[in-house]
C-alpha cells in the first residue's frame, strides 16, 4: 500500500483493517496489517495481527520473524525467541531469525551458540 510505504500509518491501517474484513483467510493481508501496527508502535494489535496470519499460514517464516521482532519490542523474549526457531523450522537458512536468535542466546551469555546463529546468518545472505 501506498500510505504504509509513504509513512500514513493512520491511513493504510484503515485500509488494510477494510482488506481484513472483505478477505479474512488472507494471511498476507493480516501480515501486513501487522507491519503498520508496528511502525505506528501499536504493538499489542501487531501481534493479534501476526498471530493470525500464522495461524492462516503456520508454515511461513516471514511471518514468524515478523511476530518476533514484534514480540522482542514488547519485551517478551522469549516468546520472540520461540517466533525465531518457529522460522527456522520452516526456513532453515532464514537470515534474520538466525541473526535475532543469536542476539538473544548472547544476551544469556550463550556466545558458542550466538557465533553459530550469526555465521548462519552471513551464510544465508550469500545465498
Amino acid at each position: 500500500m501506498v500510505a504504509y510505504l509513504t509513512g500514513k500509518n493512520a491511513e493504510a491501517a484503515q485500509a488494510y483493517e477494510t482488506a481484513v474484513k472483505l478477505e479474512p483467510a488472507a494471511a498476507d493481508f493480516q501480515a501486513s496489517l501487522g507491519d503498520v501496527y508496528s511502525a505506528a508502535d501499536k504493538l499489542q494489535q501487531a501481534a493479534r495481527a501476526y498471530e493470525h496470519a500464522l495461524r492462516l499460514e503456520p508454515g511461513n517464516a516471514s511471518y514468524a520473524v515478523k511476530a518476533g521482532r514484534n514480540l522482542l519490542k514488547l519485551q517478551r523474549s522469549a516468546e520472540g525467541e520461540a517466533m525465531f526457531r518457529q522460522a527456522l523450522r520452516n526456513d532453515t537458512g532464514n537470515a534474520e531469525a538466525h541473526f535475532q536468535l543469536g542476539k538473544l542466546v548472547a544476551a544469556r551469555g550463550d556466545y558458542g551458540t550466538a557465533v553459530s546463529h550469526y555465521e548462519q546468518a552471513v551464510l544465508a545472505t550469500r545465498r
